[in-house]
């Protein structure tokens, strides 16, 4: 293990740029803090360097892993109780042309770094093949959104696109999460090709994106809520969609 002492230290400089999204995606590389995440990236292959605190006490089973004096790892952790322990990994996009069936979540605005991470969490464990993030999404690389992913980070193809490459999922069913002129979740019939679109938390699905969908569900709600937290509303919207084709 290498030890860095300095805050002229190059890798150290380098490392916390990629605090700012910016730089995350200059140099196509993030970070995963904390001991989950870290072991999920080491099992995903996906790392560069690991950076413990001289605090953290526990031996890293990786070739490139450095330790820091406290007072430097503080410097780039974002947590207010740090575990001590952080995973610099590579960004690998996923690309629309690799989206061959399957249900895809598209994220049309998604600002909160917590909702966006909880959804691309569900989309996985709801069995997703994607999630399409148009519009002014809050970054998925962020640490706040890759800590609420729980590690679906590392495995989930996330793909950045505009509201017109919606155009390109032809065999799709592409269906807006709208509380206006819709049909009840539990009255549709979802096919194995199905493209969920949940909207931003406070304007829902942009117009530009809603003009390319098919159909358009709401979920039923009981009391005087005016609506659910979107990652609420994307969760139950994809396990519906699993359900149903579960059935078949």
């Amino acid at each position: 293990m290498k030890y860095i002492t300095s805050s002229e230290n190059k890798l150290y400089k380098e490392t916390k740029k990629l605090m700012q999204r910016q730089k995350r995606y200059k140099h196509g590389l993030f970070i995963a803090e904390g001991e989950r995440l870290v072991s999920d990236a080491l099992s995903c292959g996906c790392v560069e360097y690991v950076m413990v605190a001289q605090s953290y006490g526990k031996k890293v089973d990786f070739p490139r892993t450095y330790c820091l004096c406290d007072k430097l790892f503080k410097s780039i952790s974002d947590t207010v109780t740090t575990q001590g322990i952080i995973a610099v990994c590579r960004i690998n996009p996923g690309s629309f042309d690799q989206i061959s069936g399957g249900m895809v979540v598209i994220c049309d605005g998604i600002g909160d770094p917590g909702n966006l991470g909880t959804i691309i969490r569900s989309a996985e464990c709801s069995g997703a093949v994607a999630a399409l993030l148009i519009g002014n999404c809050a970054d998925p690389y962020s640490p706040k959104t890759v800590r609420a992913t729980m590690g679906s980070i590392f495995r989930m193809p996330i793909c950045q696109a505009t509201p017109s490459d919606l155009s390109k999922l032809s065999e799709y069913d592409i269906i807006a999460a709208v509380l206006e002129n819709s049909t009840d979740l539990y009255d549709m019939k979802f096919g194995k090709n199905t493209a969920v679109i949940i909207g931003n938390e406070a304007r829902g699905v942009s117009k530009e994106a809603a003009s390319f969908a098919n159909s358009f569900v709401r979920i039923p709600m009981d009391g005087r809520a005016e609506s659910l937290n979107a990652a609420v509303a994307a969760a139950l919207i994809m396990y519906e969609v699993r359900r149903q084709n579960k059935q078949e």
